[in-house]
């Protein structure tokens, strides 16, 4: 089969990722290369694998658009022609220890996140700490004040997962039942506030909480019994928090960091005001600014090490 014949095949029979792949591939070159699920992963990935891999080294991440084309991709490569250790697969583990997925793929070259995705493993009062002085500016912090503030965040950041166990109960029931439940729907700012650090809660009980999820979503919202007997079983699972839906996290290290930012004075004692910022961050750009500045999980090292880094080894 010719080059073309692999191209009009990749485009027909896979995805457009597949079909990018084998034009960008060449076998001479100092890259590797990585199928990943959505646009947004490579802003965390390709930082983490560059800071890795020697410095003539580069990756190409080819998006695929969710887990299940990532690894149809995975099955139609012919594994004759391309090194396993040089072209990986990273996925996110999701709610996978919860729902049996008969198409989910555990490899040598396949890299499951440790939590719900890759969000869940970079999210710390490290990652914290770099937001504040490189993004907010607030770079005249006591080591006193800089302790409290991880502190706050650690407990700030637990509650908030803590509050959204009901949801992600509601949430594996959806998946369960294959429910059309766009999650991107959701607008947390109607169901938490953070202000000076501080977590609130708009609704007074988990079920209030749930059905508004519903209406948001336009998913059919659980009884309250079956909310139960779900929460049981997602808290049964051994730290559970792991499984809080990243993009939440990210949310709420967005609107934590803002409100920092906003009361500096009372966490700094040298500032007067907040400091000026040169670039305008929110929830829905918090990506950009924290995927260069994550450090990888330990599993994710060991990943990149016994793959890309042994290829390039022995290259």
């Amino acid at each position: 089969m010719s080059m073309l014949d692999l191209h009009s095949s990749a485009l027909t029979s896979i995805n457009e990722a597949h079909h990018n792949f084998l034009l960008r591939y060449q076998k001479a070159a100092k890259q590797v290369y990585g199928f990943i699920e959505g646009k947004e992963d490579p802003m965390f990935y390709r930082s983490i694998i560059e800071a890795s891999i020697p410095s003539d080294w580069t990756v190409a991440l080819f998006p695929c658009g969710g887990k299940e084309k990532v690894f149809e991709v995975r099955s139609a490569l012919d594994w004759s022609r391309f090194a396993s250790q040089r072209v990986c697969f990273f996925v996110d583990r999701d709610l996978s220890d919860y729902i049996n997925d008969a198409g989910f793929v555990l490899a040598d070259n396949v890299y499951v996140t440790d939590g719900y995705s890759i969000e869940n493993d970079v999210i710390s009062s490290g990652l914290l700490h770099r937001l504040i002085s490189e993004v907010f500016n607030i770079q005249n912090l006591e080591v006193d004040e800089t302790d409290t503030l991880s502190s706050l965040f650690d407990r700030e950041v637990e509650r908030f997962r803590l509050a959204l166990v009901p949801l992600m109960a509601q949430i594996l029931l959806w998946r369960k039942a294959q429910a059309n439940a766009p999650l991107n729907k959701l607008d947390l700012k109607d169901f938490f506030n953070i202000s000076d650090g501080v977590l609130s809660i708009t609704f007074e009980n988990k079920y209030a909480m749930v059905q508004a999820a519903s209406l948001n979503v336009g998913a059919p919202c659980a009884s309250n019994s079956d909310l139960d007997a779900a929460e049981a079983e997602f808290t049964g699972a051994n730290d559970y928090t792991r499984f809080i839906r990243g993009k939440f996290l990210l949310w709420f290290l967005a609107k934590f960091v803002i409100s920092i930012h906003e009361g500096t004075p009372k966490f700094c004692r040298k500032a007067k005001c907040p400091p000026k910022m040169n670039v305008t961050v929110g929830a829905n750009n918090m990506v950009v600014f924290a995927a260069p500045r994550a450090r990888a999980s330990n599993s994710l090292r060991s990943f990149v090490k016994n793959n890309y880094m042994a290829y390039i080894a022995a290259a």
